[in-house]
């Protein structure tokens, strides 16, 4: 009984649990972030110009779509499709919606009141927590991630931590902390998604 359950709330969170499709989005934040600490003038030592510049932006943002085009038919070869209910097409809706407001929310509070603490890392470590409930509490990684993500936010109480996010104004907040934290928690996130998808089939085959 335990099991057919779980096939069920596999089945019908597949399309979440499709986490390689993260991974590109992760890249990019990343490499965004990169960027804008200074690793454009490892690859144009000269200072390039904003032809070479652009050109550069353009081949990534590229290879990105063109990674997600072959991840997601790496999923509908590999897994097949399963069309979603309902319920499940609002939930994939609302998701965005609810990230766009942590990230707005809690990078408005961090900047302009200087916290004590970091209002988006917890406000992204409850957001974790809720979409692990919504996927009727599979993926167990996101409890992992919700921790380690609260602790971080709980740093800026101790010195010197506390006013290093907000040294720099808006800009170098988003790109040098923001980015590189959401990018890797995609990252993680997905390929905690794929494995837990991964074993889910494993395990159904054998039934």
């Amino acid at each position: 009984m335990e099991k057919m359950e779980r096939v069920r709330s596999v089945t019908r969170h597949y399309n979440a649990l499709r986490g390689l499709l993260l991974v590109p989005a992760g890249l990019y934040m990343i490499m965004a972030a990169l960027w804008h600490m200074k690793f454009h003038s490892l690859l144009f030592p000269g200072g390039g110009n904003d032809w070479t510049t652009s050109l550069f932006i353009l081949l990534i943002f590229s290879s990105i779509v063109g990674l997600t085009l072959l991840i997601t038919r790496y999923y509908r070869r590999r897994f097949g499709q399963v069309e979603p209910t309902p319920e499940e097409e609002q939930r994939m809706r609302l998701v965005p919606l609810v990230w766009m407001a942590i990230y707005c929310g809690g990078s408005y509070l961090d900047l302009s009141y200087h916290p004590p603490v970091s209002f988006f890392c917890l406000f992204l470590a409850a957001g974790l927590l809720l979409y692990w409930r919504s996927m009727d509490r599979l993926p167990r990684h996101y409890l992992g991630l919700a921790i380690t993500i609260a602790v971080i936010g709980l740093l800026p109480l101790f010195n010197p931590v506390r006013n290093l996010l907000f040294l720099h104004g808006f800009t170098s907040y988003i790109e040098e902390f923001v980015y590189p934290l959401a990018g890797s928690i995609a990252i993680i996130a997905g390929i905690g998604n794929h494995l837990l998808l991964q074993r889910s089939m494993h395990t159904f085959n054998r039934i």
